[in-house]
């Protein structure tokens, strides 16, 4: 014959009990998170959850400033290029323009006139970034650096070319070409200046936006952080507290059940 007196039933309900919050707290504890499921609280977990989400999304909006950045970086070192080609070109039309300078030596100039006429349409064509040509024409890029879906657009008028500049037929092999050629390529270096303008102040907003989305990703990640990560010291605390409250509930336990026994033991 078992008799149960009530003080072991409540006793063995709180071991459970005891039992069962320090498994929610190891369970914490070795995650380091707060909220492990939704039962611990449904509100803060949908809040962080949405903030996990906005901080994905502002994180590839980084790194679309930051490849864009790198994009208008390569451009503008295509169009430096294409200036000093463009530099290289005038002191030769200078040159030709005067007329102390015969046609032999116009001559001369004339073949690396040329040669600089064909290397400007290799920088033209040959400044890539990810297998797409920058100074290539006119251009438009588009940015998508924003969560809102608000792209930065960046557009540069011309090519750097000989055609796109308006000295692809220019020549210094006479007097009268070299000063025409000296009015196109001035023409020419003003658009150069241009499109190194644009590049600059394309560059100069996505670095000014990857600084704000930085900001806004380390904000997001610290109130989330508060929001959902555990308080490890009182976690801990707690877990003590548990366990104290654990081994008084099974002493407790193991002397009501005692109890019983001996008043059995008696009556037999």
């Amino acid at each position: 014959m078992k008799i149960q007196s009530p003080a072991s039933a409540l006793s063995s309900k709180q071991v459970a009990q005891t039992q069962e919050r320090m498994n929610q707290l190891f369970d914490k504890i070795s995650s380091g998170a707060r909220i492990t499921k939704a039962a611990d609280d449904a509100a803060s977990l949908a809040i962080s959850s949405a903030m996990e989400s906005q901080i994905s999304a502002l994180r590839v909006t980084r790194q679309n400033a930051n490849e864009a950045d790198s994009l208008l970086q390569v451009a503008d070192v295509g169009a430096e290029q294409a200036s000093e080609i463009l530099g290289r070109m005038r002191e030769l039309a200078v040159q030709a323009s005067t007329s102390t300078r015969s046609d032999a030596e116009r001559a001369a100039a004339q073949i690396e006139f040329g040669s600089l006429q064909s290397q400007l349409n290799d920088v033209a064509t040959n400044t890539e970034f990810n297998e797409r040509s920058v100074l290539d024409g006119a251009q438009t890029f588009q940015f998508q650096v924003s969560t809102d879906g608000t792209p930065v657009e960046v557009t540069t008028t011309e090519g750097v070319s000989a055609s796109d500049l308006g000295i692809e037929g220019s020549s210094v092999a006479s007097q009268a070409g070299a000063q025409a050629a000296l009015a196109a390529i001035d023409e020419a270096v003003t658009k150069v200046t241009e499109t190194r303008s644009r590049l600059g102040a394309g560059s100069a907003q996505l670095r000014s936006v990857s600084s704000s989305i930085e900001s806004a990703v380390e904000n997001t990640v610290a109130a989330n952080s508060q929001m959902r990560d555990l308080d490890m010291a009182e976690a801990i605390s707690a877990q003590a507290r548990e366990s104290i409250l654990q081994q008084s509930s099974v002493a407790i336990l193991i002397q009501a059940n005692a109890q019983p026994q001996a008043a059995l033991s008696l009556i037999g």
